[in-house]
């Protein structure tokens, strides 16, 4: 009981949330700051890819029809990081893992 009743002080003394339809959401998006600019590729990693190189990065074992394709910015042993550009041409950043994802280079620049 304890742990319920400090839920529901926290939730009612706490900020209300604020509903917001897609399109809403996506401006809010894409009109903020990227919260960690400081990617870099690992000019080391076995795959050989350059910064700004255009990738699909897609699941290596199931959904691997839907691929997600943009600009390298960011490859770690971790994860990969991609930019796409938006219809609107604004720019957003997709995180891939590195485990259980491919990464290729379409040819792209």
């Amino acid at each position: 009981m304890r742990y319920r009743a400090a839920r529901d002080e926290a939730q009612a003394s706490g900020p209300k949330p604020i509903e917001l339809d897609g399109k809403t959401a996506a401006n809010y998006i894409l009109g903020s700051e990227f919260a960690d600019s400081g990617y870099s590729v690992d000019e080391k990693d076995p795959l050989g890819l350059r910064e700004g190189v255009e990738v699909e990065v897609y699941a290596a074992d199931w959904g691997s029809e839907y691929r997600d394709r943009g600009r390298l910015v960011g490859l770690t042993p971790d994860e990969a990081v991609v930019a796409v550009t938006t219809k609107d041409k604004g720019e957003i950043r997709i995180h891939a893992p590195r485990t259980g994802f491919k990464i290729e280079e379409t040819g792209g620049h």
